[in-house]
This record gives C-alpha cells, sequence and structure tokens, in this order.
C-alpha cells in the first residue's frame, strides 16, 4: 500500500466544529490487532506522522512550512523505541499551529470534549481533562442546585486536596461515580474558598431549555450547540410555537456556552432571524475560499430580544451573539464586557484507532467581514453577577434630577446602583455622589460616546437608565441569584 492509501486508511471521519471542545465522540470500542512486525511498526508510526504533516498542509488556517518532513524516518526509528512518548509529542506538534490544534488519545477526548447523553456524576463540564476549572455547569443537575458556578476551581474532593497532574483521574472517579452516593468538593471562587456536598444522579443532558418569565417574556437557555441534530431538534421544538403561544420576547442565553457545530448553529440561526437572505456569518480558510450562511427568513419578529454572554461564551455561542446583535437588533447583555474571542474553527478527524486530530481550519466572521477572534464580542450592557441587591430592589432613576459632585439624594443612589451594575463602581451605593463615584460616572461618559464632564447630564442618564432598567417588580430572588438575567426580564418588559 502507498503513503496516500496507508494514510486514508486511518481516517474514520471528520467534522467542522467551532468550540472550545469538540463534538465527536471517539468510539470506546478497540479491536484486537495481530502483532506486527519491526518493519510495519516502524511504517505504521511514519504513516501517523505524515498524517500529522499531511492535515496541517491541506486544513490549517495558518501557512506552514514543511521542514518538519525531512525528520519523519528518524523520528519513526525514535517512537518505535519509545512509543510512550509519541502522543506528548504529536500533541506538542500540534499545537504549534495554536492552542486549539490537538492530537489526543480518546479517552482523553472523551472526558474533556464529548457531549455525552447522560452520565452519573455532579453536573460540570471542565475546561480541560486535567485543570479544574469549571467551564459549564448544567441546569438542575446536583452541582446547579447546590449552587457552583461556572468559572468555580475545583481543588479538592472529599477533603482530599488534588495533586497536580492527577485530575483527570480524580474526575472519572470520584465527581462521576454510583448513583445515590454522595461527594463533597471544594472550590475556589476569587478570593473565597466553598465547599460543596452533593448526592451523584444520573444527568441527562439537553442542550435546549426554556422557561416562561411572565408577561410575554420566554427564557430560552442553549448549553452546547452540540454535534448532531438533537440539539437543533430540542430547539425548534422549544421555539417554533412560542409566538402561537403568546410570547412576544424572547431571551437567550449562551452563559458559559462554549460552541460546538457550525451546521447545527446555522440551522439553529435560521430557526430565529426573520429577514431573508440576511449575512449571518462567514468561514474563511487561509486559501481565501468562503463560505457565507445566509438566513432563509424562517423565523418570527419578537419585540425585544436580548442575548445573555460572559467570558466563557466561545466560538459558535460568540457567533450566535455577534449575528444576533448585528442582524436582529438584540441587546447583549454581558457578565463581562467581553466574549471569549474564539474566531477560529477545527475540524475534528477522527482516527480508526479512536485517536482524535483537531486542526484549527478555518476563521469565522460575523456577517461577512466582522472579525472577534482575540476580542470577542463587545456587551451593549454589562451587569455584574455579584451585585448585591437590596430588598428593596432597583431604585428608579429620573433623568430630570441631574446633579454635579457631592450632591445627595435618591438619585444619587439610584445612579450608583447602575455604575456598580455595570462594573465600574465598586463602592457601596448611597444618597452621596463622592469622587469615586464621579471616576466611575467618567469611565461611564468615556465608554459610551459622551463628553467626560462633573456632571451627571439628562442625557447621561437617560443612557444609564436605559441600559439598566428598574427592576421594582421584577423576582427579587431572581434579582438576587442571577442579576443579569433579571436585568433582561426588566427590559424585555420596560
Amino acid at each position: 500500500m502507498n503513503r496516500s492509501r496507508r494514510i486514508i486508511a486511518l481516517l474514520l471521519a471528520f467534522a467542522l466544529i467551532f468550540g472550545c471542545c469538540g463534538a465527536l465522540a471517539a468510539s470506546d470500542e478497540s479491536a484486537e490487532t495481530p502483532a506486527l512486525t519491526e518493519d510495519e511498526q516502524r511504517l505504521a508510526i511514519e504513516d501517523r506522522l505524515w498524517l500529522l504533516l499531511d492535515i496541517i498542509e491541506n486544513y490549517s488556517l495558518y501557512e506552514t512550512d514543511d521542514e518538519a518532513s525531512l525528520f519523519v524516518e528518524a523520528l519513526a526509528v525514535y517512537f518505535q523505541r519509545h512509543p510512550e512518548a509519541f502522543t506528548e509529542f504529536a500533541d506538542a506538534f500540534m499545537q504549534t499551529q495554536d492552542g486549539y490544534s490537538h492530537y489526543m488519545e480518546p479517552e482523553v477526548f472523551d472526558s474533556s470534549y464529548t457531549m455525552n447523553d447522560s452520565f452519573v456524576g455532579i453536573g460540570v463540564e471542565l475546561e480541560n481533562a486535567n485543570d479544574g476549572l469549571i467551564k459549564v455547569v448544567y441546569p438542575n443537575t446536583p452541582a446547579d442546585e447546590a449552587g457552583i458556578k461556572a468559572g468555580d476551581f475545583i481543588f479538592s474532593v472529599n477533603g482530599r486536596t488534588i495533586p497536580e497532574g492527577e485530575f483527570f483521574n480524580v474526575f472519572q472517579t470520584q465527581l462521576r461515580g454510583e448513583e445515590g452516593t454522595s461527594v463533597t468538593v471544594g472550590v475556589r471562587r476569587g478570593d473565597k474558598t466553598l465547599s460543596f456536598t452533593m448526592v451523584r444522579r444520573k444527568v441527562v443532558l439537553s442542550n435546549v431549555s426554556m422557561e416562561d418569565m411572565g408577561d410575554g417574556v420566554a427564557y430560552v437557555r442553549i448549553s452546547h450547540f452540540g454535534d448532531d441534530l438533537s440539539t437543533f431538534i430540542d430547539f425548534v421544538n422549544v421555539y417554533r410555537d412560542l409566538d402561537e403561544s403568546g410570547f412576544t420576547s424572547v431571551i437567550f442565553d449562551v452563559r458559559g456556552n462554549n460552541g460546538g457545530d457550525a451546521m447545527v448553529l446555522a440551522n439553529i440561526l435560521n430557526q430565529i432571524i426573520w429577514e431573508k437572505d440576511a449575512a449571518m456569518f462567514t468561514e474563511r480558510n487561509r486559501f481565501g475560499d468562503e463560505a457565507t450562511h445566509r438566513a432563509m427568513g424562517l423565523g418570527w419578529e419578537p419585540e425585544h430580544v436580548v442575548v445573555l454572554t460572559n467570558d466563557y461564551t466561545a466560538s459558535s455561542a460568540e457567533i450566535f451573539a455577534g449575528v444576533l446583535g448585528e442582524v436582529s437588533g438584540a441587546t447583549i447583555i454581558g457578565e463581562s464586557e467581553y466574549t471569549y474571542g474564539k474566531g477560529v474553527g477545527q475540524y475534528v478527524f477522527q482516527l480508526e484507532d479512536g485517536t482524535m486530530i483537531l486542526i484549527t481550519a478555518s476563521e469565522a466572521l460575523i456577517g461577512e467581514d466582522i472579525h472577534y477572534h482575540g476580542e470577542g464580542i463587545r456587551a451593549d450592557m454589562v451587569v455584574s453577577p455579584y451585585y448585591d441587591y437590596t430588598d428593596d430592589g432597583l431604585l428608579a432613576l429620573n433623568p430630570a434630577l441631574q446633579f454635579y459632585p457631592h450632591s445627595r439624594g435618591s438619585v444619587v443612589k439610584a445612579t450608583e446602583q447602575r455604575l456598580a451594575i455595570l462594573g465600574l463602581f465598586s463602592g457601596t451605593p448611597d444618597t452621596f455622589f463622592d469622587d469615586e463615584a464621579l471616576e466611575a460616572l467618567h469611565e461611564f461618559q468615556s465608554g459610551h460616546g459622551f463628553r467626560v464632564e462633573d456632571f451627571a447630564s439628562r442625557e447621561v442618564l437617560t443612557a444609564l437608565r436605559d441600559l439598566v432598567p428598574d427592576l421594582k417588580g421584577a423576582d427579587t430572588d431572581l434579582a438576587s441569584s442571577d442579576p443579569a438575567l433579571a436585568a433582561a426580564v426588566a427590559l424585555c418588559k420596560s
């Protein structure tokens, strides 16, 4: 068999994803293979090395040189003697392209990247297999109900600190486990150390859920854009009848959503966008080839569309937020000013033995020409998830009550509250406008196109009121537990 045919035989399947994690599951089955001669072993390693080079040459988004091809035969001899070193080398070699390109054994990929339909555990997804950073907390799971949040770092399980390099084993054997058994997890959240005891149970994942927020407002959570039609079908089942059911506004929540399959994303956007032929997003490779996804105009037009994001909103989820903001005029409410900033997509190749190869193959653009890679999608309004709402809720803000530094009154507190929600004011809102609040006002003025001056004008106060609507009458529990969602609900009901 010649080199080309041998390499093709290694490949089982591939798919294109826009995500921080992949979407193609590796098989757990392993077939017994006859023992190879030394020459066959060396040739097999050569084939694997040539395959890595060919994938980079033909699919990588980035310009490459082929000097490594000069060392294939020598490397094959080395790895024949040291087979245990091959995976680490191959992964490091793929990452010379970028941090999203990988070579992974199937069990590592399965733990870090796949979205299984169900498992027994606490209901979290991690940043990677050897890191305790929680990337996603799935709704209605033990972790969600206990109060664990995306961005928490797990550092201990059942009172034992997890040594560096052991987290993969701990995740597989202790966070997951027998149904009905309990586990205590220690996490770090900012400068706080917290402990949560949970009972493991079967977690059945659906990437789409919906909740009625009252007064015609629908809340639709998309936790991942999936790897097959199931996510799209779930979305259609949730979304298609909302207008006929009396809903007039929609809040889409993609906080913690790390991406997924590009075609699933396009199909979902087609169900939302009502403007036919609008350019949704474009994929572009290094050879200049482009493919622009255009809307089919299948959606219905709500009165308000809001998208909730945070700094763990990545890749396909960023495209989702950016497209709805640009095409449908959605208001983006972020728990951080920018989303993650991953505007590149990977091909995922699955080999016959289950090994997974990820290569960054294309750049994603919002519409036809809006780049966001390395920067992220900017929120129209930033709502700190840690803002401490009082029992009275957010005070009403009357723009007619303009004021200067050192003024006093409820309008000052209402202004400081909003500056705090936007992450600009770190003090405790009160009725006195001091120098710290003035500095926050200056930052707001500068960031929103106003002249920086020592005066809270009618125009500035109106902009603040519009960005952070009055939450009086909103669910106070929701306002204290999820300020961004409370602000979105208030905006839709205003």
